[in-house]
């Protein structure tokens, strides 16, 4: 695929491209069901939400590169990938216990990295290495807060607190 193409599912689950001047296409990938959801990789792996309600919602990783497909762990109410797509973080909630946990961007290899994790409702993001960040959901009608963890250390560090409607976006540099 050339640097000009674009990758987009449309709301019944087909994968489209489009480029180089050309109309847009379906993949001959056959349709997700029920999305809800697309994360995306700088390098064409997505993991893709499904389900027709939060509780129903299920995850799943793809790599178009290579045509594979995994299911995630139940129970996961947010991911992100590594900025070089490898891993995956994501933040797992059974509505009595919530954890954050690191794997494979396929869902091997998982690493507990906060066990009992305090906080509910969180966006996370990985904008460096060795930094992952979570924000509360965007509310005008509630405070938001920003905090990172030291991928290496663990530690936690409060960035931003007490901003309205707070949502966070990160440059590539």
């Amino acid at each position: 695929m050339s640097g000009d193409t674009i990758l987009f599912y449309d709301l019944a689950g087909n994968l489209w491209q489009a480029g180089g001047g050309d109309a847009a296409a379906k993949s001959g990938q056959r349709p997700l069901e029920n999305p809800a959801e697309i994360i995306w990789s700088a390098n064409l792996k997505n993991i893709v939400k499904t389900g027709e309600s939060q509780s129903a919602a299920r995850y799943t990783f793809s790599d178009l590169t290579k045509g594979t497909t995994a299911p995630l762990r139940a129970g996961i109410k947010s991911v992100a990938f590594s900025p070089d797509a490898s891993q995956i973080v994501y933040y797992i909630s059974d509505g009595q216990s919530n954890a954050l946990f690191s794997s494979a961007s396929d869902g091997r290899n998982q690493r507990s990295l906060i066990s009992a994790f305090r906080l509910r409702g969180v966006v996370l993001s990985w904008p460096k290495s060795n930094l992952i960040a979570f924000t509360s959901k965007p509310s005008g009608t509630s405070a938001g807060s920003l905090w990172t963890l030291n991928a290496a250390s663990l530690a936690i560090a409060k960035m931003i607190d007490g901003l309205y409607g707070l949502e966070v976006l990160y440059a590539p540099d």
